[in-house]
């Protein structure tokens, strides 16, 4: 055991994936107090609206994901060149950050205007598209930071971000401020991963020689059309879009207290899926693998028994311990919330499974992967029709994700029997 530990520890990838594994645990945690602080320091009405700014922010995000992914991707595939191939990206979007300020003017001039789209508060409005961009330019350092394998670095500096957004509801609940302080601490998160991130890329940097920038972009440009990189895409904007539209609605159509409430059931029906989120990590590296292919859909279904054991665990819990939560965590002002909690358990454990077996076709590179991507325009449909009120946006959440997830499965159960008719016919030829 102990040789088997030294052994993962000698290996800088290894060592720096299972840093970045435990820090993102980490990370999630605190992140998890930030809103149950959040909740008790602002109360209903603006904890809906910082919860629909995040969601706006996240839906926002998922180019700047995929993006992410690639250039992590191109970094590695460069081997002992990959230090000059970095330097070459910083220098390339250097000049698209230069050339972009022109489009930043219209964006700018729209900056007043989204509050009263949104529905979001004036000072969340106004803070929205400056934190996408601050978002866009981070998650890009972060990615080079990924791609030299820096990841105890790229795990601290996760941390530390964290940490300074925490520093926001925790004065809030000290009596100073309110909404507006925990917006100002957003900001300078953001600004202290941007800081630390450049600073240890430039630490981890020497000048040679590098490829020209017309070179790299078009090397992201290809990168960024293939096929599967469209497909991932799909897939993700999709799952983020099932996960954060329900809360932009409540937001835009609800009372804002009653907004809020709606969200903390969203938070509860998203703590499942931040339970299984490493396995689910973890489940993407190994469905991807070719060696293990034979045993893939064995896993795959004893992992789906595996989310129902926690989806009905989930389910007592919050069926018979509801108001033991919300008081202890929350506060009286979000007792409305009690009766609809057990459902968000069987929300929460529906968008796992369809979250895991996307993943899982995704992971094969399979189309599949886009089932939910072909149902989320009538989901959009759905929620501009529906009665504006809270049970009936648990009701098309409950409904949906029931159907798509029986869908998902049907799916998986296929590939199941398809594939093992599959190996049997190659163990018969090659026996």
């Amino acid at each position: 055991m102990r040789s088997a530990f030294k052994k993962v520890w000698d290996n800088n990838f290894l060592k720096g994936g299972l840093i970045f594994t435990v820090a993102s645990f980490i990370g999630s945690v605190i992140n998890y107090f930030f809103n149950v602080l959040a909740a008790r320091g602002v109360g209903p009405s603006d904890f809906g609206d910082i919860t629909a700014l995040f969601s706006y922010m996240t839906i926002f995000s998922v180019p700047t994901l995929v993006m992410t992914v690639v250039i992590v991707q191109k970094i590695g595939s460069k081997g002992a060149n990959s230090k000059n191939f970095v330097i070459a990206v910083q220098r390339w979007f250097g000049e698209v950050l230069k050339k972009s300020w022109i489009y930043m003017i219209p964006v700018m001039i729209f900056i007043p205007f989204v509050s009263g789209f949104t529905n979001l508060s004036v000072v969340s409005g106004y803070s929205f598209i400056p934190l996408v961009v601050l978002s866009f330019i981070g998650s890009f350092y972060g990615a080079l930071l990924q791609g030299l394998s820096l990841f105890t670095w790229f795990s601290i500096i996760g941390i530390v971000t964290v940490l300074v957004k925490l520093l926001g509801p925790i004065l809030v609940l000290l009596k100073v401020d309110g909404l507006t302080t925990i917006i100002l601490f957003l900001f300078t998160s953001m600004a202290v991963n941007l800081f630390l991130s450049v600073k240890i890329l430039s630490g981890n940097l020497k000048k040679g020689s590098i490829a020209p920038t017309h070179v790299i972009r078009k090397r992201i440009k290809d990168a960024l059309i293939n096929r599967q990189v469209i497909v991932a895409f799909l897939s993700l904007l999709a799952l983020t879009a099932f996960n954060n539209l329900d809360v932009i609605f409540a937001k835009k159509y609800l009372q804002d207290t009653t907004a809020g409430i709606y969200s903390t059931w969203s938070l509860f029906a998203k703590i499942i899926f931040f339970l299984i989120g490493p396995i689910t990590t973890v489940s993407y590296v190994f469905f991807s693998q070719k060696t293990s292919e034979k045993s893939h859909e064995r896993v795959l279904i004893y992992s789906l028994v595996t989310l129902l054991g926690i989806g009905v665990a989930s389910f007592i819990v919050y069926k018979y311990f509801a108001g033991v939560l919300i008081y202890y965590f929350f506060g009286k002002a979000f007792e409305r919330v009690i009766p609809y909690l057990a459902t968000a358990s069987i929300f929460g454990f529906l968008y796992s499974v369809i979250a895991f077996c996307n993943n899982y076709f995704l992971a094969k590179n399979s189309y599949l992967s886009l089932l939910l991507a072909l149902f989320i325009p009538l989901y959009t449909i759905m929620l501009f029709l529906i009665p504006k009120n809270i049970a009936s946006f648990i009701n098309l959440n409950l409904s949906f994700s029931s159907c798509i997830g029986a869908v998902y499965i049907i799916a998986s159960v296929w590939s199941f029997f398809y594939n093992r008719r599959r190996w049997n016919s190659k163990n018969q030829i090659t026996s």
